[in-house]
């Protein structure tokens, strides 16, 4: 396979993985009324679901959709180097 094509295909799974991000996001939304935060990380935690990181950070945030099986995969947040 040459670079360009496995450049190319690095960049159909990275747009993939956006839009399942994306969605994502916009179903968290939709079932809880906010995106990821502070405060729905607080309201998981009191439902026991368990997830680290547990920061203020975007990974933190982004981990929520992964703990509430909104994105079933930490994979869909991986941008091929």
């Amino acid at each position: 396979m040459g670079f360009h094509r496995r450049h190319e295909g690095d960049r159909t799974k990275t747009l993939a993985n956006a839009k399942s991000v994306v969605a994502g996001l916009l179903i968290f939304k939709s079932d809880n009324g906010v995106y990821p935060c502070d405060a729905t990380r607080k309201i998981l935690e009191n439902d026991g679901i368990d997830f680290l990181p547990l920061g203020k950070d975007a990974n933190a945030y982004l981990a929520q959709l992964v703990a509430t099986n909104t994105i079933n995969s930490e994979k869909s947040f991986f941008v091929p180097g």
